[in-house]
Parts: structure tokens; sequence; C-alpha cells
């Protein structure tokens, strides 16, 4: 059983009479994994037939792995963190999904492949410190960019992943060719769908964290807030996290790999580089920005070493595999339920 559900007891969040604050926060957590889930669903499905239809048609010229000029896309700072963001994650997803699907067959199996439900809630815990400790870690770099380096455009401009208006006229133009009313859009250096990603995490570390440290804490929760905090911090924890492994493991994955432009796998986020043919193709408006500052020489990058794409491959089928399955096993419980 989850932390926390024995101090707030039981509930039905889904009944207005039961507990109304309780109810309204599940109410707007449902409505947030619908219309996350719903949309995303639409768009990668729409993606994917015409991204098939592409590639029977010879469009995409480009692989993940080519010989060539490489140009760096992301910083060792980068490739580290995400690194640690993608341990980290698969460690919290397959410690608390058990926790939550606990009447399904498959969670005790998993609880006792990793060494029972307490020793899956430390690990559960240590991962989620770890979270913490890259989300503050990104916020004092974003800083130290920001203040101390006096970097610009890292909150506004193309290079930044804040949204502007842009987003929206992609997003529109890539559904229009999505449906054959129009030409593929031209992207810059963060498209809309990496931002949608990237503030994903953004929002969830800190809302998924102190939901989280309510149920770790509720003797000291009660102590300054109501009891029924137990019970919202409960749907909030679970949910998130639903709408969080979901969102990863299913729409980040076909953005990233499983689109077929880039299936089986997209090493870049692993070697922190790409072929400069492809980077022309997929971010033309970025390319042509550097080539008229006089700045693409310097982003230049030798390809990756066979032992790099290895590790690339490797490690990105463990995650991917490891993910897919997860998915498996929410359904099958959601099914099953």
């Amino acid at each position: 059983m989850p932390d926390g559900l024995e101090v707030a007891g039981v509930f039905d969040p889904t009944d207005p009479t039961d507990n109304p604050p309780v109810h309204y926060v599940w109410l707007f957590m449902t409505s947030l994994l619908v219309g996350v889930f719903g949309f995303f669903a639409v768009h990668d499905l729409l993606w994917l037939q015409r991204a098939l239809v592409g590639w029977r048609r010879g469009e995409f010229e480009s692989r993940p792995v080519e010989p060539g000029p490489y140009v760096r896309r992301f910083s060792p700072v980068q490739l580290r963190v995400h690194s640690v963001v993608m341990v980290t994650f698969l460690v919290l997803a397959a410690t608390g999904l058990p926790l939550k699907f606990h009447s399904s067959p498959w969670a005790q199996t998993v609880a006792n492949a990793l060494g029972g439900i307490e020793l899956m809630r430390v690990l559960h815990r240590i991962a989620a410190i770890a979270t913490f400790g890259y989300a503050i870690f990104h916020v004092g770099h974003l800083l130290q960019r920001a203040v101390v380096a006096r970097e610009r455009g890292l909150f506004w401009g193309p290079a930044s992943l804040v949204p502007r208006a842009s987003d929206i006229r992609d997003l529109l133009r890539n559904l229009r060719f999505f449906l054959y009313l129009g030409p593929r859009p031209r992207m810059d250096r963060w498209a809309y769908w990496e931002k949608f990603d990237y503030f994903a995490v953004f929002w969830g570390v800190p809302i998924i964290g102190l939901s989280g440290a309510i149920l770790w804490l509720p003797e000291l929760t009660t102590r300054w807030l109501p009891g029924w905090i137990l019970n919202a911090g409960y749907v909030v924890h679970s949910d998130e996290a639903l709408l969080a492994v979901g969102f990863i493991f299913v729409f980040h994955f076909f953005h990233t790999h499983l689109r077929p432009e880039s299936f089986p796998m997209d090493p870049v986020i692993f070697t922190g580089t790409m072929p400069l043919r492809r980077f022309q193709e997929e971010r033309p408006l970025e390319y042509e920005r550097l080539v008229a500052a006089g700045e693409l020489e310097a982003r230049l990058a030798e390809p990756p070493s066979a032992a790099d794409l290895r590790r690339a491959r490797i490690t990105g089928a463990i995650a991917v595999t490891t993910g897919l399955a997860i998915v498996v096993a929410i359904f099958w419980a959601v099914l099953s339920h």
C-alpha cells in the first residue's frame, strides 16, 4: 500500500459528497490526464501515418547515424543531466507503479524482484532525492549562465525553451502537414513538442515531489494542515506520476526514437551530436542562423566513435524496452481492474 493511505483512510475521490476538496483535485488531475493523453494521441497518430507515407515516398533522406560532418546539439552537462533524469525516472516508475497497482498480478512479481515493498520504498525515496538534486542543479546552472556568464537568449528568442507564439504556428503547420494540406514546417533550435517535454518535467518535479513529501511525512503534514490534504496528496502524486510515465514512455519515446524518421533509435541525446545533413533537414532555421552569424564552424564535431554508438544503442535500448514494458503493465492493470 502506498505511503500515506493508511493515515488518510479509505476514500472515494470520485464522490463529490465524500470530500469536496479532494474531489475537485481528482477532477482537475483527471481532466489533465485525459486532455494531455487525448491531444498527443491524436497528434502522434497523425504524425505516424504521415511519416510512414513519407518514408515510403523517400522524403526522409538522412538517418540518425551516417558518415560525414556532425554538429554538436547537446553539451556534456546536458548529456550528464539527461542520464541522471533517465535513471531516476526509470527507478521511480519501477518502484512506484507496483504500489499504485498493487492488486495487479504483476505488481507482487515486480516487488519480489526488487527486494520487497520496504526496499522498493527506500529505492523510491533515494530516486526522489536524486530528482530534487538534478532539478536544483538545473535551475542553478541556468541562473549561472544567465546572471554570471550573462548568456543571452536563455529565456527568450529562438534558442530558448520558453514557448513563443511561433510554436503555436508550428503546431498548426505541422497538423496541416500531417493532413497533406501544406509543406513540412521549418523548425528552429527547439520544436514545440520538445518544449512540452521539457516543461512537463519542469512542472512534474515540484508537483510530484511536494505531494510525495506529504505522503512520506504524514504526521508532520497533519500538524499544520487538515487531514484531507493526505488524500489530495495521494491523488496528485498518483495521477501526476501516471501522467509523467505515460507521456514519457509513449509520446516522448515516439517523438525521439520510435517515429519512422529516427527508428529504431536516435543516439543524439547520448552522443550529443547529429549528422550535419540531418541538422540541415530537421533544424533549417537554426542552421541558417548559425551560417549567417558565422558560428556553424564552432559547432561542428567529430562523428561519434563505434564505441560511443554501441554504448548509446545499449543504453537507449534498455531505457526504451523498460519503459514500454511498464506501459504494457499499466494497460494490463487498468484493463484487468
